[in-house]
């Protein structure tokens, strides 16, 4: 279980702007405590023509959705620090995970921490820092993420790897 955050997750005003900005992607706060939740979101209804598995083609990974995979991973795993007010904010990395604008701020943008990287290069995994950010030790710039709780298991960072090389899409 992740503490190291243990008195900001405890606090009031950090619950509430964590309530504020997840609770678009089902995520909440249970009490005062600062555990999260993820609470069921079913904003559309799926069909079997929505069922696009991989068994025609053995080679890549199941196709994945930014909605459906990331934005969630995102809710889980980053708006601890994220979001306005959040860590992140406080220590000038202008980057919202909780907002509608995700995707925008993801694709394409240059890193405000050293301009010859970009966070995602659809279809390139390697090339973008978010990826090795999360999946490597010594990144090229600044510390591994998430900053100060657990890793990312192996499967969540699969998801990061695969989404951008499938090319990134705002599914």
């Amino acid at each position: 279980m992740r503490r190291t955050y243990g008195n900001v997750l405890g606090s009031r005003g950090v619950c509430v702007t964590l309530v504020a900005g997840m609770t678009l992607f089902g995520v909440g706060c249970d009490g005062l405590n600062g555990t999260s939740m993820v609470s069921p979101v079913d904003d559309a209804p799926t069909t079997d023509e929505d069922d696009t598995s991989s068994a025609d083609n053995d080679d890549s990974a199941a196709a994945l959705s930014f909605s459906d995979d990331l934005i969630p991973l995102f809710a889980r795993r980053c708006t601890i620090c994220h979001v306005d007010g959040g860590f992140a904010d406080q220590q000038g990395i202008d980057l919202r995970l909780a907002e509608d604008d995700t995707y925008d701020q993801l694709v394409d943008q240059v890193s405000i921490q050293r301009s010859d990287l970009t966070l995602v290069v659809p279809g390139d995994s390697q090339a973008s820092l978010l990826f090795l950010k999360v999946s490597s030790d010594s990144p090229p710039v600044g510390n591994r993420m998430p900053l100060g709780g657990s890793l990312l298991a192996d499967d969540e960072i699969a998801i990061i790897r695969d989404w951008i090389d499938q090319g990134a899409l705002d599914n």
